[in-house]
């Protein structure tokens, strides 16, 4: 049975292998670490998510990091809802919004912000 983690890694390996894809690979890399911070946020005392969902909700994920990623430091957790926010908003482009430009730039940041968000959550 898979758990955030194994999705985490998972999806990190399909937005890796999609990068000629900026769109696809975008949208794998956000949920790279949204599965990755969803895995801490499961391991974390006191959090607990909407019911009927196995997750956290998406525009939620900056306010958790804030309040239950305590050990991590202030600028850690900067860095953090930082890059969630950044892949977020290049998952919505990428996704929805057909007419905006996605290119291969763009991917590697996000790869670069999924990799950060998954280390900081222990998973690579």
């Amino acid at each position: 049975m898979e758990n955030w983690r194994d999705v985490s890694i998972s999806a990190l390996r399909a937005a890796q292998s999609m990068r000629e894809s900026p769109r696809s690979s975008i949208s794998r890399a956000y949920y790279a670490a949204y599965s990755g911070i969803a895995y801490k946020l499961s391991k974390t005392r006191g959090v607990y998510f909407p019911a009927g969902q196995d997750g956290p909700n998406h525009r939620e994920l900056p306010a958790l990091i804030e309040h239950h990623f305590n050990r991590l430091t202030p600028n850690d957790r900067k860095k953090l809802k930082a890059g969630i926010r950044r892949l977020y908003k290049a998952r919505l482009d990428s996704d929805y919004h057909p007419k905006m430009t996605v290119d291969k730039s763009t991917a590697q940041q996000s790869l670069s912000d999924a990799k950060m968000i998954m280390s900081k959550m222990e998973i690579l």
